[in-house]
């Protein structure tokens, strides 16, 4: 059995810690989690896996608005990094929901110009 890190579970105290700050409204706290450089390359880490490096910024920022609005909810039983991956995962997949999204809608656009070009010669000479 490996033994545990003392950094490492320091520093997830020290997360707890400036969490529950937040909860009872230190926005210094707030803004000391969202920029500390574990919860920063969590995210990262994940959404570059997940959505690519074009993407992972975008995450950044959606999971922290999310952690700013929704860190009353979370309850100090579970491990806060746990419930910052869940948020992460979520996010990443919002992005990839309206990626295939927008890539469908524009398939549908191009099926339906190729529609109208066989209809319609007229159309054809428009392109």
């Amino acid at each position: 059995m490996m033994a545990a890190n003392p950094d490492f579970q320091s520093n997830s105290d020290a997360l707890h810690d400036l969490a529950r700050l937040a909860q009872s409204g230190d926005q210094e706290a707030l803004s000391r989690l969202l920029r500390h450089p574990d919860i920063m390359r969590l995210i990262l880490t994940m959404a570059r896996h997940r959505v690519g490096t074009a993407d992972a910024d975008d995450v950044y920022q959606e999971v922290c608005l999310r952690i700013a609005l929704k860190l009353h909810t979370w309850q100090e039983t579970g491990k806060l990094t746990n419930w910052i991956r869940r948020m992460t995962v979520n996010c990443c997949y919002k992005i990839l929901q309206q990626q295939t999204q927008e890539r469908e809608k524009q398939q549908g656009w191009k099926t339906l110009v190729e529609v109208l070009q066989e209809d319609s010669p007229q159309m054809a000479r428009i392109q």
